[in-house]
C-alpha cells in the first residue's frame, strides 16, 4: 500500500488522534517517491508539518475519563479490589498527558461526568484555551456520555469548533467501553 492510499485511509476512518489531523492534511500533498527532482521540495513540505505539530502540540491538552474501572484493573493498572471500590462508589477517574508526553498523570477522580467535564475544562483554560481552540471528544460506544459532553462544552466554550469522533480501538480496549477521550489544540 502507498502513503496516499494509507493516508487516505487512516483518514477516512476518523479514529486518528486530532494532532494527527493537520499531518494528514500536508502529508497527502507528499509524492508517493523522493527523488532528485523533488528532494528539496519534500523536504521543505516535512520541515513544514513539523513546525506545524510543534507549534499545535505547545497548546495540547489530552484527557482520558474512564467509567468502568474493570477494564483498567484488567489491563493491570490498578489492582483489583480498587477497581471494585471504585465501581461501587462509582468514581470517575481522568488522567492527563503529562507535558513531556511521556506518560500520564490523574487529574480528577469525579462522582459525575459534570464534574469530569469540570476538571478537565481547568486543564483546557490552564493551557490557554480560547476560541482558536478546538475541542475533540473521543467516545468508545457511548454517544449519549459524548453528546453530553458536547452540550457542556459548546455551553462553557461558545466561540470554539467541537468535533465528536469514535475512539480509536488502541484507546478503546485500555479505557473499556464508555471512556471518553477530551482534548483541546489551537488550529494551526
Amino acid at each position: 500500500m502507498d502513503t496516499i492510499t494509507w493516508i487516505v485511509e487512516v483518514k477516512e476512518a476518523e479514529t486518528v488522534s486530532s494532532l494527527l489531523d493537520e499531518f494528514l492534511a500536508k502529508a497527502a500533498l507528499l509524492p508517493n517517491e523522493v527523488n532528485e527532482e523533488n528532494y528539496e521540495e519534500v523536504g521543505a513540505l516535512l520541515e513544514e508539518i513539523l513546525a506545524v505539530l510543534l507549534k499545535m502540540a505547545e497548546s495540547d491538552v489530552s484527557t482520558v475519563t474512564v467509567s468502568d474501572l474493570h477494564f483498567l484493573a484488567d489491563g493491570g493498572r490498578i489492582p483489583k479490589g480498587l477497581a471494585a471500590v471504585g465501581s461501587m462508589l462509582r468514581v470517575l477517574p481522568t488522567v492527563v498527558r503529562r507535558e513531556d508526553g511521556q506518560s500520564l498523570d490523574t487529574l480528577a477522580v469525579s462522582r459525575t461526568w459534570k464534574g469530569a467535564f469540570g476538571k478537565v475544562a481547568a486543564a483546557f483554560d490552564k493551557k490557554g484555551m480560547d476560541a482558536s481552540n478546538v475541542i475533540y471528544i473521543l467516545h468508545a460506544d457511548c454517544e449519549e456520555n459524548a453528546a453530553k459532553a458536547r452540550s457542556w462544552f459548546a455551553a462553557r466554550y461558545p466561540d470554539s469548533e467541537i468535533v465528536v469522533l469514535d475512539l480509536c480501538p488502541m484507546f478503546m480496549v485500555h479505557g473499556g467501553p464508555g471512556c471518553l477521550a477530551l482534548e483541546t489544540v489551537k488550529k494551526a
